[in-house]
C-alpha cells in the first residue's frame, strides 16, 4: 500500500506542479490582454478624437460652403426682372418706354395689372408676344398722357411663376 500512496503523491504532486505552470501562464495571458486592452482604449480615445475634430472640420466645412453658395447666388441676375426705361417719343401726347427683361430666363404669360383709376388701360398701346419676353428682350410701349389723370410713376407686371404683382418704375420724361 505503501507503494500506492507513494505513486498518488507523486502524481499530485505532477498534477499541482502542472496547475501551476498553468496558472503562471493564465496570469501572464491575463497581464497581456490587459496591457492590449489598455492600448486599444488608448487609441480609441484617440480615434474618437479625431473623429471629433474631423465632425468640427465638417461642419465648419458645411458651413463655409453653405456660405460660399449663397454668396454665389447672391451675385448671379434673377430669373426674370424687369427694368423701363424712357424712348424719344414723335408725338407730344404719348409717352413712349421700352419694359426690358433684364433677367435669365424667359418670361411666359406676362401681364400687366392695371391701376385703380378708370380707363386707364385704354390709354396705354402695349403688346406682350404670347411666347414671352426673353432674357435681354424689350417691348416698346406707350401711353397717351392726359392732364385730368395722375400720371403713372409704376407698372405692375405678373407673369408665370408670379402671381404677386411686382411694380416696376416708369422713369420720368
Amino acid at each position: 500500500m505503501e507503494f500506492a500512496a507513494i505513486i498518488i503523491s507523486v502524481l499530485a504532486a505532477g498534477v499541482a506542479a502542472w496547475s501551476i505552470v498553468y496558472a503562471r501562464r493564465s496570469a501572464n495571458a491575463a497581464r497581456e490582454s490587459v496591457a492590449v486592452a489598455r492600448e486599444a482604449l488608448v487609441e480609441s480615445r484617440r480615434s474618437a478624437d479625431a473623429a471629433e475634430g474631423a465632425v468640427v472640420e465638417g461642419r465648419r466645412s458645411a458651413d463655409a460652403a453653405e456660405r460660399s453658395a449663397a454668396a454665389a447666388e447672391a451675385t448671379l441676375p434673377p430669373p426674370v426682372a424687369w427694368r423701363i426705361r424712357a424712348l424719344r417719343s414723335v408725338n407730344p401726347y404719348r409717352r413712349a418706354f421700352a419694359l426690358r427683361n433684364c433677367g435669365t430666363r424667359t418670361a411666359t404669360g406676362v401681364r400687366v395689372v392695371w391701376p385703380d383709376f378708370s380707363g386707364i388701360e385704354r390709354l396705354f398701346s402695349v403688346e406682350i408676344p404670347p411666347t414671352g419676353v426673353g432674357p435681354g428682350a424689350e417691348i416698346e410701349f406707350s401711353y397717351a398722357h392726359r392732364e385730368h389723370l395722375p400720371s403713372l410713376r409704376e407698372l405692375k407686371l405678373t407673369w408665370d411663376g408670379q402671381d404677386d404683382a411686382v411694380a416696376v418704375p416708369i422713369p420720368a420724361q
